[in-house]
């Protein structure tokens, strides 16, 4: 054989291997399977019990929360109440409704709530 026809035997197979090898390599990329998944750990009982304590707990503090809410709502009804009696007993000649508008919202029970009752009802000598 002569070098041009050594020369382009060694091309041809240079192709024939590049094309075998791009046919396995895809060949071996389609069969490949897909990378398992790693399996999912059962939770174990003490995890199972730690998630539900958190839930309950979770679940109390809404129910605390609602709770104290309610709490300073009637806490707060009281004292208008209560303001609203001081301030009749004192000799308001206004409606109820509209002391419990105008009154200071404070505590009546107290030394400073009684202060700041009288301190209203002086600066506001016109409705008493």
């Amino acid at each position: 054989m002569s070098l041009k026809a050594d020369l382009q035997a060694v091309r041809a197979a240079q192709k024939a291997n590049a094309a075998r090898r791009a046919a396995n390599s895809s060949a071996a990329a389609k069969a490949k399977p897909a990378p398992a998944k790693p399996a999912q750990k059962k939770p174990s009982e003490a995890d199972l019990k730690a998630a539900e304590l958190e839930r309950q707990m979770a679940e109390l503090k809404a129910q605390q929360l609602a709770f104290l809410e309610q709490q300073r709502a009637a806490l707060a009804a009281t004292q208008r109440e209560e303001v609203v009696g001081y301030l009749s007993k004192a000799g308001a000649r206004v409606s109820p409704a509209l002391l419990a508008q105008v009154a200071p919202q404070v505590d009546p029970r107290t030394a400073e709530g009684r202060r700041a009752l009288e301190e209203f009802r002086a600066q506001n000598a016109d409705i008493f």
